[in-house]
């Protein structure tokens, strides 16, 4: 369907956007494209809890384009946060890597949908925690991520890892928490996650092959 925006009348007074709640941000961002950058910038900075540097946009219709254009100029401008949850959201691979820069105690970018295709700029995420739950991500995502040095916490419940996707999450030797429930690999990589580290937690809830 295609929308055209039409421009207020110009002695009419502007309403202030009101950001109170997630369901106001949610129709707030729905319509990100029809209001002024300035106007984007204002919105989000009332979602931000400055005092503990977190911001959560979780289950808002968030695409790459809206990441890009709307969230990540902002973030740029603030430069301390450390905790960013876009949880059930509308992302692809194209939003792992406009998320690199990105320097976090933790990110959230759970169900969504990220794929194996990500594999190359996984590694490239800077955040200690990460939750990548609920992604088809399967196994050849975490190809190369034995190169990330940062992460030391990882949850991917049910993301269609199996045997080979265990072998290259354990080559990771930053790691110190790993949550792979709900996933797809066998009895042997089943005993390599509980042998991990020795000193590491985890938590397998697999489905057996």
């Amino acid at each position: 369907m295609f929308y055209q925006y039409k421009k207020p009348r110009p002695n009419k007074k502007e309403k202030a956007i009101d950001i109170t709640s997630i369901d106001a941000l949610a129709n707030f961002l729905d319509k990100s494209f029809f209001i002024e950058k300035e106007k984007v910038r204002e919105a989000l900075l009332q979602f931000i809890d400055k005092k503990s540097d977190k911001l959560g946009l979780i289950k808002l219709g968030i695409t790459d384009e809206n990441l890009e254009k709307s969230i990540l100029p902002l973030l740029k401008e603030c430069g301390t946060i450390k905790t960013l949850d876009l949880s059930l959201n509308e992302l692809t691979n194209e939003s792992v890597k406009l998320l690199e820069w990105l320097e976090l105690d933790y990110l959230g970018l759970a169900g969504n949908n990220i794929n194996e295709l990500c594999s190359k700029d996984l590694p490239k995420l800077k955040a200690k925690e990460m939750d990548l739950s609920y992604n088809p991500l399967g196994s050849l995502a975490f190809e190369f991520f034995k190169e990330n040095n940062v992460c030391t916490s990882l949850t991917a419940t049910a993301c269609e890892i199996g045997g080979l996707g265990v072998k290259y999450i354990l080559q990771c030797t930053s790691l110190k928490k790993v949550e792979l429930d709900d996933n797809l690999f066998s009895k042997k990589k089943r005993k390599l996650v509980k042998d991990f580290n020795k000193g590491t937690e985890t938590s397998f809830k697999p489905r057996l092959l």
